[in-house]
């Protein structure tokens, strides 16, 4: 009898284990391909001047922030929460040590991170040829971080082959 249950446990932990491996299988793969066609139709062409779409992850506080401070200065913001945004970033093919925390697009032009409205109305007054322009990292004193400046914010330019180059400090 003894054999019997401990068999009978044996099968029930295999039975467990199988159901619950299949579980997450299933729910990677629901998560995979719901991030892939959420961004599937992500495309920097398909916002104007003063509008701007904003992508950033659920739980960042400081894109809030940013959000705010484009909206005290005239932009009509759209935001679109995703749970990957690494996967955003490589397709709009943002060069790795120019990512930030959050991507917009505007009127063509990919805009990372915590950069300065002048820094965007240089960038559409002067329409360059350019992927987009970035404020690498989260630094502070910027537009949505907290603290106090240390610097200029050295704002760079970079291209579909990920040429970078600097587009203004402020």
């Amino acid at each position: 009898m003894k054999i019997k249950f401990k068999i009978k446990n044996i099968i029930y932990i295999f039975l467990a284990v199988s159901l619950t491996t299949f579980m997450y299988y299933t729910i990677a793969v629901y998560e995979k391909n719901r991030i892939e066609s959420e961004h599937k139709n992500a495309n920097p062409s398909s916002y104007n001047q003063k509008e701007i779409l904003v992508y950033k992850e659920p739980t960042c506080q400081c894109c809030g922030g940013w959000i705010a401070y484009l909206k005290q200065n005239g932009y009509k913001v759209k935001v679109e929460t995703t749970t990957n945004i690494e996967q955003l970033k490589d397709r709009f093919n943002i060069p790795q040590n120019l990512r930030s925390c959050h991507t917009a697009v505007i009127a063509n032009y990919i805009v990372e991170g915590h950069i300065p409205v002048p820094a965007i109305e240089k960038l559409l007054k002067e329409k360059p040829n350019v992927l987009g322009i970035s404020l690498p990292g989260m630094p502070a004193g910027s537009p949505g971080m907290g603290g106090f400046k240390q610097e200029p914010f050295k704002i760079f330019s970079f291209t579909q082959d990920k040429t970078i180059e600097q587009f203004i400090e402020l």
